[in-house]
């Protein structure tokens, strides 16, 4: 009998659920395509998420004293503990013995993860063992450093320690909407050279579809009344724009019984906003919304509702166009970041291009804008459901991974 394929992969997070759900997707992919003959591990970096579903197969350790929350979003961060960190990426390397070693992300963005994970990475490659990067799409989180020379130097020899990256969108789809989001010439020109430097080792895979990886009973929905419309809001993890959610409640009542709204808060929602978002509730209800933390069967809601609402993250826009649904998008981006662009601008625009979505600009977000915007989208023609060759990527990235030879 064949010796298993032992896989060890390393993802952190911000309390969102992007980065969570494509390594869980990936976990299941191999699990139910290879069976006994995968091995899997995954250390997981951030605050523990208990409503996620991985693999019953897959061997879950969670790393100590995790420094990203959702505060990081305001640069709050605590690094104190990364020498102990790093010891028990290292030591669980040398306990597991990996064929091959998957980091989610990094070193395309989170880069102050390199102490924990450079003793891990020149450790596995001394021992020949297959390095890869999990990417969810063509963007470099630290393209305004490449300007400098140390930079790009310290990039250059951190990404010959890998073998191969992962892409996890369709080939050239996303890459020119990313470059557009990039406004200056020299960025655009560094932008372009990263990724012409690397193309060698990239494979664009497809999207990765999230599975049904939040735990929970799925949520039973009073029936609608006779020409009412559903309109389904979800803001990802919780970890950003509550007034996505307070916009919401307001706007359906604006919008009145014609339409029903169906609310997922994100399961990273703090206790201060969910008492602001009841309260909301019972100051404007109308009976007419239902007010979820987090939903467990959202990709069915998104392929049945009327309209969604939604931030532009990575799983939402995914389920949106495989499902040819009518979408009005809020795209996440920091303004007084050192480049204004993000990845969900760029989703956004390519949203808005392709399936016809409306984007609203956060800071230009009111209940009115929004239920009028609800109301002109309720009225549109539904637009086509993307290519089905597009939404391979977590089975894609398993058969990559399992197929992989050293010798190669």
């Amino acid at each position: 009998m064949a010796r298993k394929r032992t896989i060890l992969i390393y993802y952190s997070h911000k309390e969102t659920l992007g980065h969570t759900t494509r390594v869980a997707a990936l976990a299941d992919a191999l699990i139910k395509g290879y069976g006994a003959k995968v091995s899997l591990h995954i250390l997981q970096g951030g605050v523990p998420q208990p409503y996620i579903r991985f693999p019953e197969a897959a061997e879950i350790i969670n790393l100590p004293h995790p420094f990203d929350t959702r505060a990081s979003f305001k640069g709050i961060r605590e690094m104190r503990y990364v020498a102990e960190r790093a010891r028990a990426i290292l030591n669980n390397a040398r306990r597991i013995l990996p064929d091959i070693f998957v980091t989610e992300f990094f070193p395309f963005g989170r880069l102050n993860y390199m102490p924990e994970l450079l003793p891990t990475l020149q450790h596995l490659r001394r021992r020949n063992v297959a390095i890869y990067a999990s990417i969810g799409y063509p963007y470099l989180l630290n393209l305004s450093d490449m300007k400098e020379a140390k930079f790009r130097d310290m990039l250059g020899q951190l990404l010959q320690l890998y073998d191969k990256i992962l892409i996890h969108t369709p080939p050239g789809l996303e890459d020119p909407y990313f470059a557009k989001t990039i406004s200056s010439p020299g960025p655009q020109r560094r932008y372009r050279e990263f990724f012409d430097g690397i193309k060698e080792k990239i494979i664009y895979t497809g999207y990765v579809v999230p599975g049904k990886v939040l735990k929970g009973t799925a949520p039973l929905p009073s029936a609608t009344t006779s020409g009412q419309s559903t309109v389904v809001v979800s803001r990802g993890g919780g970890a950003v724009y509550p007034k996505v959610i307070l916009n919401a409640i307001r706007a359906q009542a604006l919008l009145g019984n014609a339409y029903r709204f169906i609310i997922a808060c994100g399961p990273a929602t703090s206790v201060a906003e969910q008492k602001l978002f009841d309260l909301h509730v019972r100051k404007y209800g109308t009976g007419n919304v239902i007010l979820h933390r987090h939903i467990p069967n959202l990709g069915e809601l998104l392929a049945t509702c009327d309209v969604s609402v939604s931030l532009g993250g990575y799983n939402t826009a995914v389920q949106l166009m495989r499902a040819g649904a009518r979408a009005i998008i809020i795209p996440h981006h920091i303004k007084d970041a050192p480049l204004a662009t993000t990845d969900q601008l760029a989703r956004a625009r390519l949203m808005k291009e392709k399936f016809q979505s409306t984007v609203i600009d956060y800071a230009d977000l009111t209940p009115v804008k929004l239920a009028r915007a609800i109301e002109k989208k309720c009225r549109a023609p539904r637009p086509g459901q993307a290519p089905t060759v597009w939404f391979g990527g977590a089975t894609s990235s398993a058969n990559i991974l399992m197929k992989y030879r050293p010798d190669k």
